[in-house]
């Protein structure tokens, strides 16, 4: 009996060993050797019963594994390494020197790392245009309008925008401005104006370059035209007057591109 209780003890230890090893094993962070410039994008990893319970998190992974397509190519035509990782952390080694990176903010980003430089760290989910931007800023690489872009196959290109085309991905022509009465617009050549406004939950988003470089030039944008309804004015004693309703797209999705200065 004793001998039994003691083989019984000793394969419970032996399972709790091998347990133990495969979770360590799960839990150690992957390691991303930077030969060059280099960008690791990084997002947790999740659940399809966390995504499903979670409508924000499934459509910023959706954006994040996009944009991660559409920017692979033309890093890569730049020399620039990408990787795309789903974890809480990761190494990062660089000839003899192994860094350990978590985010200390948001779960999503962008790591971009490059011999004798610092890294620079950018959080929340980024179109490709910006990643683009910001490789060029970074790493010195070209600017993003020395890329050429494709429209999306499911882009419906139009010269106006309407209710039919809402939800939809469309691609559009105007004159950009940063100084609409509800933030930057796009003026197209029947005069209606589609915004661009930043809805995203944080990230490190300003209008800043590439966007001031556009001004009162004529860009291409493409992406989900979006529609919004005013509620009705509150009834006072005195006049007040109602917000327009108005066409727009959000920032963080569309792709804004420089046509011609």
């Amino acid at each position: 009996m004793k001998r039994l209780i003691l083989m019984l003890t000793g394969l419970s230890a032996c399972l709790l060993c091998l347990q133990l090893t495969r979770l360590f094993a799960a839990e150690s962070p992957s390691t991303i050797v930077a030969h060059g410039p280099t960008i690791v994008a990084f997002f947790p990893p999740v659940t399809k019963t966390e995504l499903q319970n979670d409508p924000d998190t499934n459509e910023a992974l959706a954006d994040f594994k996009l944009y991660a397509t559409r920017v692979r190519e033309p890093l890569k035509k730049s020399g620039i390494e990408f990787h795309e990782l789903y974890a809480y952390s990761f190494q990062v080694r660089r000839g003899n020197t192994v860094t350990t990176f978590r985010p200390s903010r948001e779960q999503v980003g962008y790591y971009f790392v490059a011999p004798k430089k610092k890294p620079r760290i950018e959080y929340g989910v980024m179109t490709d245009v910006d990643l683009l931007e910001i490789a060029h800023e970074y790493f010195g690489t070209p600017a993003q309008s020395d890329h050429p872009r494709l429209i999306p196959e499911d882009a419906t290109v139009a010269n106006e925008v309407s209710p039919a085309l809402v939800g939809k991905q469309i691609t559009i022509h105007g004159k950009f401005s940063l100084w609409g009465k509800f933030g930057a617009y796009v003026e197209l050549d029947n005069q209606q104006v589609a915004y661009l406004e930043h809805r995203g939950k944080g990230g490190t988003f300003t209008w800043g370059k590439p966007y001031s470089e556009m001004e009162g030039k004529l860009v291409e944008v493409t992406g989900v035209l979006r529609f919004y309804h005013a509620p009705p004015a509150v009834p006072t004693d005195r006049t007040v007057a109602r917000a327009p309703d108005y066409f727009y797209f959000e920032v963080e999705t569309a792709q804004v591109r420089l046509i011609r200065q």
